[in-house]
């Protein structure tokens, strides 16, 4: 394993090193859209991107919103279930991919990682061949009635 290897390791997989962006955001809850329209007192949340800042966000409203949202504006009101929701984002930070000379030694483990299970994966292939093991994944799904 050479330093070119980890850095080309690096670069194929930059999501595994990059930080997610995030959003500091005022989440509040109304019982209607025109209640939610006229909402001014926001409790404060922080988002990642693709994830949900606490339980009191559904999970069927797409983080998307609040990042197409510039900062300093109010989302239009969005129904989820039987509520309706609006965000006001206060500040939003990119996405950021950690500089290599950063994350080196984490990308040098993970990829040693990866090619030590190759090898496992490879000598189990191997040994079921050489010895002529047939495999039934199909028998090990439920049966249904």
């Amino acid at each position: 394993m050479t330093p070119e290897d980890v850095e080309r390791f690096y670069k194929s997989d930059i999501e595994k090193f990059t930080d997610p962006a995030t959003a500091q955001v005022r989440i509040a809850k109304a019982s209607s859209e025109d209640a939610a329209k006229a909402i001014s007192d926001f409790p404060t949340s922080r988002w990642r991107e693709g994830g949900r800042p606490h339980s009191r966000c559904p999970e069927t409203v797409d983080t998307k919103l609040v990042f197409d949202t510039e900062v300093g504006k109010t989302t239009a009101p969005v129904q989820a279930g039987n509520d309706w929701y609006v965000f006001h984002i206060e500040s939003k930070t990119a996405e950021k991919v950690k500089p290599f000379d950063e994350v080196k030694e984490q990308a040098s483990t993970m990829f040693k990682m990866q090619k030590e299970q190759e090898q496992v994966n490879g000598l189990i292939d191997q040994t079921l061949k050489e010895r002529e093991v047939k495999l039934y994944p199909d028998r090990l799904k439920p049966k249904t009635t």
